[in-house]
C-alpha cells in the first residue's frame, strides 16, 4: 500500500518566517562570496528583490560559480546556500 505523506497547512506566519529566513541565507551567500572572483554585476542582481533577474543570476551562479573558485576556502558552504536559494526561488516562480 503506497501512503502518501501529510503537506503541512500554510499558514500566514509560517510565509513571514520563511521570507525572513531567506533573506538571512541570501545576506550570509553574499558575504560567502565576497572574495571569490565573480562578476560584480551578477552580485547585484542577486541582490533585487526577486524577479527574473535574480533567478537567471543564481542559475548563471549555479552553471559558473565553480570555474574559478572552486579551490575557495567558502566555496561548498557558498554552493549549498546557493542550490537552496535557486530551490526557493524556484518554487516562487510555480
Amino acid at each position: 500500500m503506497k501512503v502518501t505523506p501529510i503537506k503541512p497547512i500554510m499558514r500566514s506566519f509560517d510565509k513571514d518566517d520563511r521570507a525572513d529566513d531567506e533573506r538571512k541565507r541570501l545576506e550570509l551567500f553574499l558575504r560567502l562570496v565576497e572574495g571569490m572572483d565573480l562578476p560584480p554585476g551578477r552580485l547585484e542582481k542577486v541582490r533585487t528583490e526577486g524577479g527574473a533577474e535574480r533567478f537567471h543570476s543564481l542559475k548563471w551562479l549555479d552553471r559558473n560559480m565553480s570555474i574559478r573558485n572552486s579551490s575557495h576556502g567558502n566555496f561548498r558552504q557558498a554552493n549549498n546556500l546557493l542550490k537552496m536559494l535557486l530551490k526557493s526561488e524556484y518554487k516562487k516562480r510555480r
